[in-house]
């Protein structure tokens, strides 16, 4: 299984993204938004990085128990980030060392888009964690960035 993060929007308190979970077949199971917390473009660790967003690239993830499910996928080896959890929040848009997945609220400007319905999101996600882990495959993590703090990136600027 590959989830994808790619980012639309970012700023000094809050990171989005589109999620999308594909098979083994490329067959897309699962399209979401994703919050992280404050946004920042890098590959590497630097000091402070922990509490912006997960660095880009592609990542391997397991699965651990937690508070929010005994099948919590979690992010490995990513510069500056221990363990940052795929997760839900009832009220929250941006959690510490956790990606937090819903569904739009639909509002137009990317600024004030927030998620919805963390919860059932979370559990659509378990659900196909679930299937991978029976059947031994594997899950990665690609984070990619269409975004420059707050505006998307141009053609020339990349």
């Amino acid at each position: 299984m590959k989830i994808v993060l790619e980012r639309y929007y970012g700023d000094w308190r809050i990171t989005k993204s589109v999620m999308t979970v594909t098979g083994e077949d490329a067959e897309i199971l699962l399209r979401c938004e994703a919050r992280e917390p404050r946004f920042a473009q890098y590959i590497e660790a630097f000091p402070g990085c922990s509490r912006c967003c997960l660095a880009c690239g592609e990542f391997a993830c397991k699965v651990v128990a937690t508070e929010m499910s005994p099948m919590t996928l979690t992010v490995v080896k990513s510069p500056g980030h221990r363990c940052c959890r795929i997760g839900w929040d009832y009220v929250a848009q941006v959690k510490a060392n956790t990606v937090l997945v819903g569904e739009s609220d639909g509002y137009e400007l990317d600024e004030y888009r927030d998620i919805v319905r963390s919860k059932e999101t979370f559990d659509r996600l378990t659900a196909l964690v679930y299937q991978a882990y029976a059947t031994g495959e594997k899950i990665s993590l690609e984070v990619k960035n269409k975004v420059l703090f707050g505006r998307e990136l141009s053609e020339d600027s990349e």
